[in-house]
């Protein structure tokens, strides 16, 4: 099957956004994948870049078309921005299914006429949108909501399933956008698991722990991906200095932002707080693997579906709607996070008894987030792979 995902947000390959997870393990199960991006990305540092239009094919065996914008002024690239030759490449690809990652784009319209035109196209649409990262609380994240869901509902005659990225962007969908609720449904992400099954937990785990200085014995925490204010981690970090009696170790990986800088460098002489920088993605795995409980006190990010998938126990700030992560008992939700919360939690956890009984339900949750089955989830080829 020749797939072509449109990831008009930008694509970088070093990146492990589900647009990265997804055309991959496409490429990997056999079919022909082409990935469609714009010039324009937001880096690590939530710094706007603009990489060089063309084409080239990644190690993953993805094929990659950069297209040019039509507009580099930010402030109306919602509106009027377009990627220059998007319909003419679709017909140059001539997909049999076609992935749509998000829907805010005036681009959309493209899709729709080339769908028209090929009534056979399999068309699936995902959201990354909520309540939260839309600012849907403001007037202008009200505004926004208005144009992004009549571009959304172009889309419905022609698309077989929205999918949210989690149950809270479901609601978002059909509550704010108001698509059909029998076309909205939540795609799980998670985490490769080649990255995971084929790798020596023991020897990773002690591989990273000599590279970081970090003692066998110690009880290791881990956060990272985006560093800024509604990450919390800055919480973390205290909290963790308040344990270092008590043998736990925070390991941090991550650039933070502008904002957050100085708060992290404060922590830069800790001893019990290693801050790793930025680091590939599949780096990331062997961090999880080489921890006792990984911690997200802030907003969502899809390092937690990761964590999950190696199988390790997780403690996050409980966000209505986002249950998933608690498949079977591995997860600790909190209803508010502070230092003090996250102090007497995470030494609740460290408790034997508590801490076995996480590890036990953690392993048992972890094949659930494996990517394979929701790549193939995500393009209708779910019942063809059990055939």
């Amino acid at each position: 099957m020749k797939i072509v995902h449109i990831v008009l947000a930008g694509y970088r390959d070093e990146f492990a956004y589900q647009e990265n997870l997804l055309s991959q393990k496409h490429s990997e199960l056999g079919h022909e994948v082409t990935v469609i991006t714009s010039q324009l990305y937001v880096d690590e540092n939530k710094k706007r870049r603009y990489q060089e239009t063309g084409f080239y094919v990644n190690k993953y065996g993805v094929k990659v078309i950069v297209l040019p914008c039509t507009t580099r002024i930010n402030a109306l690239r919602l509106f009027i921005n377009e990627s220059k030759g998007l319909y003419t490449t679709l017909q140059n690809e001539n997909p049999d299914i076609l992935f749509v990652h998000n829907f805010m784009y005036k681009d959309v319209r493209k899709v729709l006429r080339y769908a028209r035109c090929h009534p056979q196209l399999a068309v699936y649409v995902d959201c990354h949108l909520d309540y939260y990262n839309t600012s849907y609380a403001t007037l202008y994240g009200r505004f926004k909501a208005v144009v992004t869901g009549f571009r959304a509902r172009c889309l419905v005659p022609v698309t077989r399933r929205f999918w949210g990225t989690t149950p809270w962007r479901v609601d978002f969908m059909r509550n704010v956008y108001h698509l059909p609720a029998d076309k909205v449904d939540f795609l799980l992400m998670g985490a490769d698991e080649n990255q995971i099954i084929h790798k020596n937990r023991v020897e990773v785990c002690a591989a990273v722990r000599n590279r970081y200085h970090i003692p066998a014995d110690a009880f290791l925490l881990v956060t990272g991906g985006k560093l800024d204010r509604r990450k919390q981690q800055h919480l973390l970090l205290e909290a963790a200095r308040c344990l270092v009696s008590e043998k736990v170790y925070l390991l941090v990986f991550g650039t933070p932002s502008a904002e957050m800088k100085e708060s992290f460098a404060s922590y830069a002489n800790d001893s019990n707080i290693v801050q790793t920088g930025w680091v590939l993605p599949d780096e990331t795995y062997d961090l999880f693997l080489a921890s006792d409980l990984a911690v997200f006190p802030g907003t969502h990010s899809v390092l937690w579906e990761e964590a999950v998938a190696c199988a390790l126990p997780i403690m996050t700030r409980h966000w209505p709607g986002m249950e998933h992560i608690d498949h079977c008992g591995n997860a600790i939700l909190l209803p508010e996070v502070s230092v003090d919360t996250l102090v007497d939690n995470i030494c609740k956890a460290m408790q034997p008894d508590c801490y076995q009984a996480l590890q036990q339900a953690a392993v048992k949750a972890a094949p659930y987030f494996y990517l394979s089955g929701m790549a193939l989830r995500s393009v209708g080829l779910e019942r063809n792979a059990a055939e």
